[in-house]
């Protein structure tokens, strides 16, 4: 370590970033506060501009604000992002004048929920403006920047002449680092098997194109010197035209520093420039020590640069195969605690995939290139020398979609913890410290060492009883974690949030490791309890051991016995048969009993025909040990009497506060039958229903329950051994009481 003395540096300097918090969020976050859901007008240099189809977004730095006739500078110069339905095209660092309503950027609801707000707060944006409109724009710009937007532009319109719209997307994203129309299902199905960082500008990207660049000009009879200061101005200008992002960033610096060596007549020491090069971009935004591009892209090459060479050394390898294998294996085992903490599961087959994939890639990117420069000047040449892409990225798609149908192809994990991380590496440090005289030794060191560090960052189900009312805005969706590793989920819909089910709930299920739903109980057809739900199903798709290839998988569906079943109904019932789910129908009186808990179904009784959806709302009443909760649905009206007249209600531990805590749900009459210690309310912030009611929060107050709604504390997670109760919330994780 003493001869890498940029090494020791990176570390002083990570270290002393942890030890001040200077990596955690915005100490100034708070600022913007004045200003949320005001209009505002802000002035500020354009640095960055993204365009779609369907937005506009500007960034700009070195900003003020206007507000009621008085100007506020923005703290530490950090950046505004305004998103505007004006298509203009201004010019890199132009001055620009914008009015538009400041948007408050709220902190997620829920465990494994996308962190918007941390997102921003590492790119530096200080403040968010909705329906931006231009007021002025200055007529001085920066002309090497506007320059290499221009060609950017050039390019994308070319990709978009010679290829198909989704070719053309994949190569606006693998060599321009635009993923703005990147379709949606081609993104997923990269993620899904692990080469996604194929769509990113990175190490991969610039070394290939550097590395053939500078060896094209040595060919050309250009000088060392002369080749070398080519190949890294042009490959800057590259990364500045693609935006810089953390892993280009990165691969820039190694890659100069590459260059640097050699005109020096040094040798160069991969690990020395990827300390210099974290050095560098840490002590300009130390945020980024958190931020899982970051973490993958330095990991990435760890593997590669420590890891991949001990390994081959134990396996004496000699095949280049099995060595392009081994490399693949190296980066797997020093990034997976890192996968795992920011998308919860591991891409089983994304090892081999990458042999595939990666060799293809140069080929990718020198067609690609070769074909967009061929294009801006005669369209049929650049469409014949582009064509290869077409068919390796079609074999990419044939690929990753044959792959997911593989049993085991994505295996949810959850979530670990920081000591359960922490752990991981020191062990994985101390399996490449430890050394063995025999051969055999080794192999075995590595092969034991490795299931070791697999068992240990595997999330190990908890006991006991843990319930989780999800933050789903105006809606229902509860997660009931139960003792043998059975889970169960009531309800998932919102009226609110778009995309509750892929944005809300799956993310969440998966950060806990839940791969399967034993029971799924819909409650009603309502679209703020279903249409989560309905998301996920349309979503489904069986691979070849019968498993959800595309997320969670559901065993039996749970719904309401009814006479007359409406549009909805059906269609759920249709999808469910579809994707092969079992499908269970519960009326008053049936029971379902596993081990120390049960689900008992208290309504609707074989006599409910009522109209109204909320009234015929499933309600369950679950018990485990000397603990009872209650799921009330949305039922009030004839569907509570009909309850309290039966005389079999029982006293609740928690009770789920019926529609949201409307008006006219949760009587007097009903709370002195139940009589809950705690009452969860589930429902959205400035909803359009009013919910919860004064009336109904009046009622819990006279009753003497607790109550706690979703929308101040995020989701409520309920835990409980049987006897007594423990009650934690996500914005707020001390506990509530």
């Amino acid at each position: 370590m003493t001869r890498r003395p940029l090494c020791v540096i990176c570390l002083l300097v990570i270290g002393w970033l942890l030890v001040s918090g200077k990596y955690g969020m915005n100490e100034d976050s708070s600022w913007t506060a004045r200003f949320y859901d005001k209009k505002v007008t802000v002035t500020g240099q354009l640095v960055k501009q993204e365009q779609s189809t369907t937005s506009n977004q500007l960034y700009l730095k070195n900003n003020s604000i206007s507000y009621q006739s008085k100007s506020y500078k923005i703290p530490n110069q950090k950046q505004i992002l305004i998103f505007t339905d004006d298509k203009t095209s201004y010019r890199a660092g132009s001055l620009l004048n914008i009015s538009g309503v400041c948007q408050e950027i709220k902190e997620p609801g829920n465990p494994g929920q996308f962190d918007l707000k941390k997102y921003y707060e590492t790119k530096e944006i200080q403040m968010v403006l909705n329906k931006g409109k231009v007021l002025s724009a200055g007529r001085t710009y920066w002309h090497i920047r506007q320059f290499l937007w221009d060609v950017r532009e050039r390019f994308k319109r070319t990709f978009l002449q010679i290829a198909n719209e989704e070719n053309a997307s994949v190569l606006d994203a693998m060599l321009l680092g635009d993923k703005k129309e990147l379709d949606p299902e081609v993104k997923k199905l990269y993620q899904d098997n692990g080469i996604a960082h194929i769509l990113a500008i990175s190490g991969l990207h610039i070394s290939m194109l550097g590395m053939a660049l500078h060896k094209l000009l040595r060919k050309l009879g250009i000088s060392w010197y002369l080749s070398a200061a080519a190949a890294g101005a042009i490959m800057s200008a590259y990364g500045l035209m693609t935006g810089f992002g953390v892993s280009t960033t990165r691969a820039v610096i190694m890659f100069l520093v590459y260059l640097l060596a050699g005109i020096l007549g040094r040798t160069y020491d991969i690990l020395s420039a990827l300390a210099l090069s974290a050095v560098l971009i840490l002590t300009e935004n130390p945020r980024y020590l958190t931020d899982a591009g970051f973490l993958l892209s330095f990991f990435a090459v760890l593997g590669v640069a420590v890891l991949a060479p001990l390994i081959r050394n134990t396996c004496s390898c000699k095949n280049k195969l099995l060595e392009s294998f081994l490399v693949s294996l190296a980066i797997q085992l020093t990034t997976i605690p890192i996968v795992l903490y920011y998308y919860f599961e591991i891409p089983l087959y994304g090892v081999l995939l990458n042999l595939v994939v990666i060799p293809l890639m140069s080929l990718v990117l020198g067609f690609g290139i070769a074909g967009g420069m061929a294009g801006l000047i005669f369209i049929p040449a650049g469409i014949f020398l582009v064509s290869p892409c077409y068919y390796i990225l079609g074999l990419y798609k044939y690929l990753c979609a044959a792959v997911l149908n593989l049993p085991l192809a994505k295996i949810i994990v959850g979530k670990p913890d920081l000591w359960q991380m922490v752990v991981y590496y020191l062990l994985l440090l101390a399996i490449c410290l430890i050394k063995s005289k025999q051969k055999s030794g080794e192999i075995f060191k590595w092969v034991w060492g490795t299931a070791f560090m697999m068992f240990l960052i595997s999330r190990q189900p908890g006991s006991g009883m843990r319930i989780t009312f999800l933050d789903v805005g105006q809606g229902d969706g509860i997660c009931i974690q139960a003792p043998g590793g059975i889970n169960c989920l009531i309800d998932g819909g919102s009226s609110d949030v778009k995309q509750a089910g892929s944005k809300r709930i799956e993310p969440f299920l998966k950060s806990r490791g839940i791969r399967k739903i034993d029971y799924l109980f819909i409650s009603h057809m309502d679209a703020d309890h279903i249409n989560g739900i309905m998301e996920l199903l349309e979503a489904y798709a069986l691979n070849l051991a019968g498993e959800n290839a595309s997320g969670v998988s559901i065993r039996r569906l749970v719904l309401p016995k009814l006479a007359k079943k409406d549009e909805e109904y059906l269609e759920i019932e249709k999808l469910a048969k579809k994707n092969k789910i079992m499908v269970l129908y519960f009326q008053k009186g049936d029971k379902i009993l596993n081990g120390r808990f049960s689900f008992s179904c208290l309504h609707p009784s074989q006599n409910s025909a009522s109209e109204d959806r909320n009234e015929n709302s499933m309600v369950l009443q679950m018990e485990y040990k000397d603990f009872r909760v209650f799921f009330a649905g949305d039922v009030e009206g004839a569907g509570e009497e009909e309850m309290i007249d039966s005389k079999e209600l029982k006293r609740a531990d928690i009770l789920k506060v019926a529609h949201h805590g409307s008006r006219n749900s949760t009587l007097d009459t009903f709370l002195d039958a139940v009589r809950p210690g705690i009452g969860i309310l589930s429902c959205g912030k400035d909803n359009r229903y009013g919910h919860p009611h004064v009336e109904l929060i009046n009622r819990l107050k006279r009753a003497g329950v607790a109550y706690y709604a979703t929308m101040d504390y995020g989701a409520l997670e309920v835990s409980s051994n049987g006897r007594g109760m423990d009650i934690r919330s996500m914005k707020n994780p001390k506990n509530p009481n």
